[in-house]
């Protein structure tokens, strides 16, 4: 279940969906770990917080930076370019938690 490809050209030439969100996983849990820890309010607890939004952030930027250079890349080689939701041609909304992950991914 899920997206098998990030997107398939007319060519049949397939992008695979990068996982910047399963990769940074492990980071994410030992940071929450952390931040679960430590005394709400505290200034330490501020630091861990700061900490796991910046992991946060960080795949974000990496998304971010992967569509831009993607669409970047479709843009030089193609003259037309069509654009079909995923989420309607799967007929809904997405049944398992861990499809829903690569869907955003």
């Amino acid at each position: 279940m899920g997206l098998k490809e990030f997107l398939v050209t007319s060519e049949g030439e397939s992008v695979p969906i990068p996982q910047y969100y399963r990769k940074s996983q492990q980071r994410l849990k030992t940071l929450q770990k952390r931040l679960s820890r430590k005394k709400k309010g505290s200034k330490r607890w501020l630091k861990a917080v700061k900490a796991v939004a910046k992991q946060h952030k960080k795949v974000a930027d990496k998304r971010k930076d992967f569509h831009f250079k993607t669409a970047n890349e479709l843009l030089l080689k193609a003259e037309v370019i069509a654009h079909v939701d995923a989420e309607r041609r799967a007929g809904g909304k997405l049944k398992y938690k861990r499809a829903s992950k690569d869907s955003f991914e």
